[in-house]
């Protein structure tokens, strides 16, 4: 078993035990129990708020002390479990496996398949990968760190109203499981008319095709500025891919 798959079953084992425990705790005898150690052995106390340790004899109470000892143990483990359970959750959800399974394998690194202004891939990624900003570099590279499957502008046949087709090339495509996509486009020239216009008409015709945000279409776009946070890119793969792939 590698370690994610590891992680998993933990955070569903605690989880279970949260519930159990917290279920037998509702049907525990009030109070807690204190322990006065002495060189003949225990002696038993029931503390209740705003009274005094009433004492419990060993055979009259063996019962309610048993129950008391119990009472304690889940608590105290409750406590620890409610600790880790958001940590595990967090972990899991942005743990990156060394090693992934098949679905995580059909990755096109080899570059674009749209032929058009072939001299615009002047960005590298660090895997290597020629995309045409630094915005599409900072999501290809982060795809690649998560182990996101992705295809960088890979051809994709769509119909329009009339049924005329057109060759188009998202910007990222990823296959998921289930045989089916996300497509993610990243705007960077919206000061452009044309560029604009271009936009308007490719995401008409991604709806017609019944591919629309956030089902299986992702949208991002530069700011004023040209910037773009990476934080922005971590956030989406998380929330909006990683569960698509099974790995919450």
């Amino acid at each position: 078993m590698d370690f994610f798959t590891a992680l998993r079953d933990e955070l569903d084992t605690q989880q279970r035990l949260q519930k159990l425990y917290t279920d037998r705790l509702s049907s525990m005898p009030e109070g807690t129990l204190w322990t006065k150690r002495r060189k003949d052995g225990n002696q038993y106390y029931l503390k209740l708020p705003a009274l005094p340790p009433k004492y419990l004899n060993k055979k009259s109470n063996g019962k309610l002390i048993s129950q008391l000892k119990s009472k304690q143990f889940l608590a105290n483990n409750l406590c620890r479990i409610n600790h880790n359970i958001p940590l595990l959750s967090e972990l899991s959800s942005s743990y990156i496996p060394l090693f992934t399974d098949a679905v995580c394998k059909p990755v096109d690194y080899t570059g674009s398949e749209n032929a058009a202004y072939p001299e615009a891939l002047i960005f590298s990624t660090h895997f290597g990968l020629k995309v045409r900003s630094k915005s599409e570099a900072m999501i290809a590279d982060a795809l690649y760190t998560f182990q996101v499957p992705q295809f960088y502008e890979r051809k994709l046949v769509l119909a329009d109203s009339y049924g005329k087709q057109y060759d188009i090339y998202p910007d990222f495509t990823i296959p998921l499981p289930d045989g089916s996509y996300i497509y993610w486009e990243h705007k960077g020239l919206m000061n452009d008319p044309k560029y604009r216009q271009r936009n308007q008409w490719k995401e008409s015709l991604y709806f017609t095709n019944g591919i629309y945000p956030p089902h299986n279409l992702i949208i991002t776009m530069d700011g004023p500025n040209q910037e773009f946070d990476v934080r922005e890119i971590h956030r989406i793969i998380k929330g909006l891919i990683l569960p698509r792939l099974g790995r919450l």
